[in-house]
């Protein structure tokens, strides 16, 4: 089975990984009540899989490999996404002891409600947020997905669309 901190993701090809994201949930960069973005220039298409998630119920690597789309698994949790170079990475990384946050309880929900109401106004009312995910308003469709990492006293969530 694949564990959590497996290196060796998926059978052979491009469905094998000896790499995870480059952060360690305890190394978590320092705190930004901004959202830091990125995108994923020179990312080619690549499956991203939860800490928690099963590579059997979230990844076909068979397909995968004859793509040859590498898989990764990252250090926060939620299932999978896969990016190439259109994808765009929001993270915030917060304390649980900065004023901005000090209404947030540190769990997922809460957590999602929080980021919600800070994109709100540069969306305009294109996204909703929908359980744990950020969808196209008009049309119902998933637009974005989430997850988080936390820990004692700090969370990081981030978004990919």
């Amino acid at each position: 089975g694949v564990a959590s901190h497996d290196s060796s993701i998926g059978g052979g090809g491009g469905a094998s990984s000896s790499s995870h994201l480059p952060f360690h949930q305890n190394d978590l960069p320092r705190p930004s009540p901004t959202p830091r973005y990125g995108d994923s220039a020179g990312i080619g298409s690549t499956a991203i899989l939860g800490l928690g998630g099963k590579l059997h119920e979230w990844v076909d690597t068979h397909e995968a490999a004859s793509l040859n789309v590498p898989v990764i698994r990252r250090f926060t949790g939620g299932g999978a996404v896969l990016v190439d170079t259109d994808t765009i990475f929001v993270s915030t990384i917060m304390n649980d002891s900065d004023a901005a946050v000090a209404h947030v309880e540190p769990y997922p929900g809460p957590i999602m409600q929080f980021i919600s109401e800070l994109y709100t106004p540069a969306w305009k009312g294109l996204l909703t947020l929908r359980e744990n995910d950020f969808i196209l308003t008009n049309t119902n469709k998933k637009f974005g997905g989430n997850a988080q990492a936390i820990t004692k006293g700090r969370w990081l969530q981030h978004t990919s669309v």
